[in-house]
């Protein structure tokens, strides 16, 4: 009878453990950002809650649009366990060979926060925003461009 008792409550023990760990699973699976939301479309980007401009997404690539005039500015994008590593895909400057690496946190639906530092550099630096994915129809325009920039990244394999 001890005995019976002793592996029913071993049995209760384990099917406990066993719940507790697939619920754990369960609401770390559900908090985690698919990483595909962030590979495709049009994002809105803001720092301190004020909007400075939008950034296109295609596949590897990424076209940066400020509101301060600038023309936009293509980048290469790699994506590993969710973490992004950006590169300007045009080195007009010393701080274009500089790959940042970028983590994602999702705040609610279409909307992250992130932050960037740079991946080679032993320095104290780190950028930090919100970006809002405000659809995924990318302009004609702007598909020309990926297009146009997809043919170099094909043609040159220091791209890939």
């Amino acid at each position: 009878m001890k005995e019976t008792q002793m592996l029913c409550g071993k049995l209760a023990k384990n099917q406990f453990l066993i719940f507790l760990f697939s619920m754990i699973s369960c609401v770390g699976f559900t908090q985690g950002i698919p990483c595909d939301e962030l590979k495709y479309g049009v994002y809105e980007i803001y720092e301190n809650n004020e909007k400075v401009g939008v950034i296109y997404r295609k596949d590897n690539l990424q076209l940066e649009d400020y509101l301060d005039g600038k023309e936009l500015s293509p980048t290469k994008i790699r994506e590993k366990d969710c973490y992004f590593y950006i590169n300007s895909f045009e080195i007009k400057e010393a701080i274009d060979t500089v790959t940042m690496v970028v983590e994602y946190k999702k705040i609610k639906k279409n909307y992250y926060t992130f932050l960037a530092t740079p991946k080679y550099l032993d320095i104290d630096y780190e950028y930090k925003g919100e970006i809002k994915k405000v659809g995924s129809d990318i302009e004609p325009d702007i598909l020309e461009i990926f297009e146009s920039l997809e043919k170099v990244v094909n043609k040159n394999p220091k791209f890939k």
